[in-house]
């Protein structure tokens, strides 16, 4: 209803905030609820929740490629653990294997971004330098190593490379401007 208001009654604001809802909740084309709503206004809406939807699945599927390939790498450690959480987490909001195509039905831009935010990111640790152990003869007589390991929280995480990727599916939805939908 807001959408036909602020479009007979030339409100801007009003109609590009109410656009941008529509386009960030709907999960197909907006319903009309039998107002006289223009067609075109429906058509842009769902043609940039599609746009923002195949943006962000097409940005996750390019992440899990350079992680496979390992471009942009750490390791082939760090890049097959993040692999392999991301198609997990993929797989379980759909949108991996088979991937979803348009019109993306029953999808809408802020769940399917709320929930890739939800894909968990696993916790590693990689060893650092070998340190000598003060007490080298008692590991000695025991058969172990003279040698210790050291193990660090390892840096890379899923989280910080599927967050820009929401971000940008996100700040792709912009509401429409009223002055392309004349009476």
């Amino acid at each position: 209803m807001w959408i036909l208001i602020s479009w007979v009654f030339r409100l801007k604001d009003v109609f590009e905030i109410v656009t941008k809802t529509a386009l960030k909740t709907s999960t197909g084309p907006i319903p009309t609820l039998g107002l006289p709503i223009r067609p075109r206004i429906v058509d842009c809406i769902e043609e940039q929740r599609r746009n923002a939807l195949d943006g962000m699945i097409s940005a996750l599927h390019n992440l899990a490629a350079d992680f496979r390939d390992g471009r942009n790498s750490c390791s082939f450690e760090c890049d097959s653990i993040r692999l392999g959480a991301l198609a997990k987490g993929m797989h379980k909001w759909g949108v991996y294997f088979p991937r979803p195509g348009t019109p993306f039905s029953s999808y809408s831009v802020a769940s399917l971004a709320a929930n890739i935010r939800t894909i968990q990111s696993p916790t590693w640790y990689s060893s650092q330098e070998l340190i000598p152990t003060s007490q080298n003869a008692r590991y000695s007589s025991y058969g172990y190593s003279q040698y210790e390991c050291s193990h660090t929280n390892h840096s890379c995480t899923l989280n910080n490379r599927i967050e820009p990727v929401v971000r940008s599916a996100e700040d792709s939805v912009k509401g429409l401007n009223l002055d392309e939908f004349p009476f």
